[in-house]
């Protein structure tokens, strides 16, 4: 395996790995860098690093090119339409593969990315008979299931349909007056709109349950079941509770922080048992 390497000059010294990579590889997209990153392709003196790291003076950075980082070279292309998918299956048998998605990857192509999941998925397996049963926003990370034929795609939305498969989230919201093993729900009815969804009883009935399984830096950790499916439910509700999910544009007001902490961690369906770090790496 070829490993290239990276001599940190003046120029570079003090910018923020991330922006390194981003700068010299632009045909990537950043939830791609991080990903590398967080996964240990990319290295700075031979140890992992974070995303956020600042570079030193005459600091090495090595990738190898399974990394699909050349700096500035043009990358494999089929190698990276299906680097993601691949590298995040955490379960398969010959009917069903489970995803665990990482955030800001969409599910689908559109005019900011060039492939989805559900695309890199038909490349992988070479069929265009491979699609996902469940679905997560595009800033939402967490398990999705993928079925390779058309026959178990039926027979696994039957399952979600009378509510034979679980599926629990992991959030963090700011702490408030959140106490540990605080449980709480809402079952308010929301409307999809054009642009977003809100809380109106001319909406579709949706429940959702909470528990604060962790309290950490004024934040909260929670646990949470969703009973019904709607669009953004677990977000609505806890925006409309006052608890909006840290990192959540849409419905968090002056929440900014690039990285929304929703993720779906737990999934159980059929035979089938699946269950990731309540964290988020």
């Amino acid at each position: 395996m070829m490993i290239n390497k990276y001599i940190v000059d003046n120029e570079h010294a003090n910018m923020r790995l991330d922006k390194f990579i981003r700068k010299y590889s632009k045909e990537e997209s950043l939830s791609v860098i991080f990903s590398l990153i967080r996964k240990g392709f990319i290295k700075v003196n031979g140890r992992k690093s974070k995303e956020n790291y600042r570079l030193i003076l005459n600091d090495e950075i090595n990738f190898p090119d399974e990394a699909k980082i050349n700096m500035g070279k043009k990358v494999k292309d089929e190698n990276m339409k299906t680097y993601l998918l691949k590298n995040n299956i955490v379960f398969e048998d010959e009917n069903i593969f489970i995803v665990n998605k990482p955030n800001n990857i969409p599910m689908h192509k559109g005019d900011k990315h060039k492939y989805g999941l559900s695309e890199m998925a038909k490349i992988y397996y070479n069929s265009n008979n491979v699609n996902f049963a469940n679905r997560l926003d595009l800033e939402t990370e967490g398990l999705v299931i993928g079925c390779k034929n058309l026959q178990i795609l039926r027979k696994i939305n039957d399952e979600i349909k009378n509510k034979n498969i679980i599926k629990r989230y992991i959030a963090v919201v700011k702490q408030k007056e959140l106490k540990l093993n605080d449980e709480f729900m809402s079952n308010k009815f929301i409307k999809v709109l054009e642009n977003k969804v809100i809380v109106s009883n001319e909406g579709q009935f949706a429940k959702t349950f909470f528990k604060v399984i962790d309290i950490f830096d004024g934040k909260a950790l929670l646990d949470i079941d969703l009973i019904t499916g709607r669009k953004h439910q677990i977000r609505v509700h806890l925006s409309d509770l006052g608890y909006p999910i840290i990192g959540d544009r849409k419905y968090g007001k002056n929440n900014v922080n690039s990285r929304m902490y929703l993720k779906c961690y737990y999934i159980k369906f059929l035979d089938y048992e699946i269950k990731i770090e309540r964290n988020f790496n």
